[in-house]
């Protein structure tokens, strides 16, 4: 089941013109904006040339072609080796394109404006509800992606920070879950996300200010999950990351998913200097990385629902991090739309059951418990663990079993349960 609902029509097009307002929907840092030319004439195309666009006539891939062995003939090369056209609003790309912030290949770096990119939604046939604020769906329906104006979505049942959405249906959504993205425009919602009565629906409310464009968005009964590396730390060896695929092949078989597309995007050095290291910044006692809303962005202009790989150096305080979960994918460039990986701490670590735990977390799963014997995940039969011995930390030695879990907060192995291996099934990622 497909659905499209218009709750309260488009959020704000012009990408250039919110920028820098307050609740500005392209992020916490603004744009800088590539200007395009005012007309070519005759043969003339308006393409990227050094670090600035320009009239030209010349060879090379048409908009939407690949540029990963040749010049485009007409606008920019994006970051994942895409042609793409500038704008300033929708209203400048096709029907089946949204005007996104991306990065751009350019003589100096990666420059960064406004693009069209594929909608990946536009392609899929959605039957229209009327304006509501509250939409029923069978539970099997799968996937919610909400196109937010608001920002810190992060909660559920009436938590105090969460004004955007709450369940009140019949059926739990699970425990209170944060399943917001980290980014404040594209919120991923799943249903079941836990144990619930078969067959039964559940009803979403949701605040008639916070929202643009809902979409429901059931599973594709695929099997096939195609990734997107981003090498953005030159110590990023092909023979660590082809064992690193096996692992991830291992892991994942047991919930029937295999790798089909595997593509890997290499930069030049003083590309990828400025995302070796992705710094922290606290809060209120909160860790957040704000420099993940521009990494991100070097997967806007996928064609599919791949999931992106950023592969960098070093990430303060984590081994990795998956942007949101499940993972808003199918809006690639937001930032709860793929993962990334400190090598420093992966390889060390086991790259393999990292990548694997965090595409996990991509797919709709949790941790089954965290680090003080807390559990959010909320399947019945995936085993948890308790702090034992009451020091205030639950470790893999007080849980043999559960530590094993391919989703425990430190995991020792690569098991799923038979609940964990169903949701990753009912996955839209899935080809």
């Amino acid at each position: 089941m497909r659905i499209r609902a218009h709750l309260f029509g488009l959020f704000a097009a012009a990408i250039s013109a919110a920028c820098g307002e307050p609740d500005a929907l392209c992020g916490e840092e603004e744009i800088s904006a590539l200007e395009a030319c005012d007309g070519c004439a005759g043969e003339e195309r308006c393409a990227l040339v050094e670090d600035v666009f320009r009239c030209v006539s010349r060879a090379g891939a048409a908009l939407g072609g690949s540029c990963a062995e040749m010049v485009c003939a007409e606008g920019a090369c994006l970051a994942n080796e895409r042609c793409a056209a500038p704008c300033a609003s929708r209203e400048d790309c096709a029907p089946a394109e949204r005007c996104e912030p991306a990065f751009a290949r350019a003589e100096s770096g990666l420059l960064e404006g406004a693009f069209c990119v594929p909608d990946l939604l536009a392609s899929a046939e959605f039957e229209r509800i009327e304006e509501s604020s509250e939409v029923t769906l069978p539970l099997e329906s799968g996937y919610f992606l909400v196109e937010s104006c608001k920002a810190n979505v992060s909660g559920l049942e009436g938590e105090a920070e969460f004004s955007f959405v709450e369940n009140i249906g019949p059926n739990p959504l699970g425990r209170v879950v944060p399943v917001g993205a980290l980014e404040r425009r594209v919120l991923t919602l799943q249903l079941p996300s836990g144990d619930v009565v078969p067959g039964g629906e559940s009803r979403l409310r949701f605040d008639a200010e916070a929202c643009g464009e809902i979409f429901g968005i059931g599973p594709s009964g695929g099997s096939r999950l195609d990734l997107d590396f981003y090498l953005m730390d030159s110590d990023a060896a092909p023979g660590e990351l082809d064992e690193a695929l096996d692992g991830v092949r291992a892991a994942l078989a047991p919930a029937g998913v295999t790798l089909g597309d595997v593509r890997v995007h290499a930069f030049s050095e003083e590309e990828r200097a400025p995302f070796r290291f992705i710094d922290a910044e606290i809060l209120e006692g909160q860790v957040s990385y704000p420099k993940l809303i521009s990494l991100f962005r070097l997967h806007a202009g996928s064609e599919t629902p791949s999931v992106p790989i950023f592969l960098v150096r070093n990430i303060e305080f984590a081994i990795a991090r998956a942007g949101a979960i499940p993972g808003t994918t199918l809006r690639p460039g937001s930032v709860g739309a793929g993962v990334v990986v400190g090598l420093d701490s992966a390889i060390e670590a086991d790259l393999g059951r990292t990548l694997a735990h965090e595409l996990g977390h991509i797919f709709g799963l949790f941790h089954t418990s965290e680090t003080d014997g807390s559990a959010i995940e909320s399947f019945a039969d995936t085993a948890s663990c308790d702090d034992i011995d009451g020091d205030g930390q639950a470790s893999p030695e007080e849980c043999p079993d559960a530590s094993q879990n391919l989703m425990f907060y430190s995991p020792q192995g690569e098991t799923l349960s038979e609940s964990q291996r169903a949701l990753i099934g009912r996955s839209p990622l899935l080809r």
